[in-house]
């Protein structure tokens, strides 16, 4: 297994790519619901996700589609406790997940930059 570098900077795919828990979905598969424990982050590496929350009839709503190469369930990183939207699987699926403050550790560890970082919880 790879260990942490002490003078390389990785970037946050790459953290997920080389720390994370990879983990396939076939179209349709649930990754998490809305009350879910917020134990875990996601990369999307490949295929899209939908993300989505029900209405008062039950109906489902989807909000917006994620692509490969972006950030799901970031929820952890500000202290939420659990998740506030659905999310699953549009196409075939390839995630990486890490627990928060793991991910966190590692990027700090790996020199990850403040921009990087930022650049996937805000921008994409």
């Amino acid at each position: 297994m790879i260990q942490d570098n002490k003078d390389i900077e990785l970037n946050v795919a790459e953290i997920f790519r080389l720390f994370g828990h990879a983990q396939q979905y076939s179209p349709g598969e649930i990754i998490f619901q809305k009350g879910d424990s917020t134990d875990k982050i996601y990369f999307v590496a490949k295929g899209r996700v939908r993300t989505y929350c029900l209405n008062e009839r039950g109906d489902e709503i989807t909000l917006f589609y994620i692509d490969e190469n972006q950030l799901i369930g970031s929820e952890p990183l500000s202290n939420i406790q659990k998740r506030k939207i659905s999310v699953d699987s549009v196409t075939n699926v390839q995630l990486y997940y890490m627990n928060a403050n793991v991910f966190l550790e590692k990027c700090i560890k790996n020199k990850v930059s403040i921009l990087n970082l930022m650049e996937f919880l805000l921008i994409k």
